[in-house]
């Protein structure tokens, strides 16, 4: 099997693996939902990787809760500015329920106070592509896979499995929710 390369993946490295990149097409590829967002966020502030994958499972149950059902794929970085942090893309559904209720940046908000208490921070890196912009230009925090604007995504997901400040030392690198309870959300 030829070894696939983005854009994005060249530009940091090379690809660190193609079978955690093969998960991650599949996901944004062969989901069901009708009305799907793509968001990433970035974790830090904690050097255990069990301390991100809790947030994750309280999110995912928050989402689930509001009835977004939601998968995601994830993975953990070292480098000098961050230290250990968690990079992870959550595939939502927004058909019923706007995804932004909880996944949004505000002080007084569902996410913030639940990363507080964790001691970790967070940001929602946003979609650089003009193509996920509103009608009037306006960047939202999230990618829609309508259309071209899934071979986007599909690009945009690769900077998961780039290999610049991957750590391949560690026990596991990848994480995401399995495809069995995807609709869950749960790992």
């Amino acid at each position: 099997m030829k070894k696939e390369e983005t854009v994005i993946t060249q530009a940091n490295g090379g690809m660190h693996n193609q079978k955690a990149y093969r998960k991650m097409k599949s996901m944004l590829n062969n989901n069901y939902y009708t009305s799907p967002r793509l968001y990433h966020l970035v974790m830090m502030g904690s050097e255990q990787s069990r301390d991100y994958q809790a947030a994750m499972k309280a999110l995912c149950l928050e989402l689930r809760r509001q009835d977004i059902p939601c998968q995601w794929k994830g993975c953990l970085e070292v480098d000098a500015e961050k230290g250990l942090h968690f990079h992870v893309f959550i595939l939502a559904e927004a058909k019923h329920r706007n995804p932004c209720s909880v996944l949004n940046h505000n002080s007084q908000h569902w996410l913030d106070v639940m990363m507080q208490k964790r001691e970790l921070t967070y940001y929602i890196a946003p979609p650089e592509n003009p193509i996920h912009r509103t009608k009037l230009g306006k960047q939202v925090n999230y990618a829609t896979l309508a259309g071209e604007k899934l071979a986007d995504c599909l690009i945009w997901i690769s900077y998961l499995a780039k290999s610049r400040s991957k750590i391949d030392e560690m026990k596991r690198i990848y994480f995401g929710s399995q495809p069995s309870r995807s609709s869950l959300c749960l790992n």
